[in-house]
């Protein structure tokens, strides 16, 4: 079997193939993609933006709690005032459960992939086992083995759906 000859002709009309130079990274790039590679930078980064997204949504769905019995009869300052607090409340709650979710998540899957030496799918499996696990550490041990199925097989999903591996 020869070339094909349809492929051929598509080849010489698209012309001679260009090349791009290959350009190697600078000294400051170096130093950052070590910063950026370092557990403990990705775990804080991760703890920080889980935080602020916790925060963002613990506001959001502080807003939509229904009224306590009684809140009726209060000023609308006051009703507002209430709803604040509450929003705060859930605010900081969410914020703390996000942070500690991402730290877990980040951490353990930083250095899953250091001492693998590897980059694929089982990192993500073995971090969310491990996450999962550990937030459902309260529950007992079937509750941990719940929590470990569940999240890794979420974190597996997820790498599939954003295509990451």
């Amino acid at each position: 079997l020869g070339p094909d000859p349809a492929k051929a002709k598509a080849a010489v009309a698209a012309g001679p193939k260009t090349y791009k130079r290959v350009e190697m990274p600078t000294p400051d790039q170096i130093a950052m993609d070590d910063v950026m590679n370092n557990c403990g930078v990705k775990t804080v980064m991760a703890t920080v933006m889980g935080c602020v997204l916790g925060a963002a949504m613990g506001i959001f769905f502080g807003a939509f709690e229904p009224m306590v019995p009684g809140d009726e009869k209060l000023s609308i300052v006051q009703s507002l005032k209430n709803a604040g607090r509450s929003s705060l409340q859930k605010a900081g709650s969410y914020a703390k459960g996000f942070a500690a979710f991402g730290a877990l998540y980040s951490g353990s899957e930083c250095v899953i992939e250091q001492t693998r030496a590897k980059h694929d799918i089982f990192n993500s499996a073995g971090a969310g086992c491990f996450t999962g696990g550990v937030m459902a550490r309260s529950s007992g041990p079937q509750g941990m083995a719940v929590g470990c199925a569940t999240m890794g097989a979420l974190s597996v999903c997820m790498d599939k759906f954003m295509d990451l591996h």
